[in-house]
């Protein structure tokens, strides 16, 4: 059974989420990707930490001001 890289508790393959730590459990063709503000492994293009719900380098911060227009 294959185990999570972060806390090498055993998961089940097709399993995305580690069940005991939350770490992301990327494809062995995937680099590590972690989240600045918790540290929890996440997926390279994931836009939000799935843990702590930060915004993740390399997306773009989310526009609150789109779709309203000031006349």
């Amino acid at each position: 059974m294959p185990q999570c890289p972060a806390c090498k508790a055993e998961y089940e393959i097709g399993q995305r989420y580690c069940q005991k730590c939350d770490s992301y459990l990327l494809d062995p063709e995937e680099v590590d990707h972690f989240c600045p503000e918790c540290g929890i492994r996440v997926a390279l293009h994931q836009e939000v930490c799935h843990k702590c719900n930060a915004t993740l380098p390399g997306t773009p911060p989310v526009d609150s001001s789109v779709g309203s227009e000031t006349p």
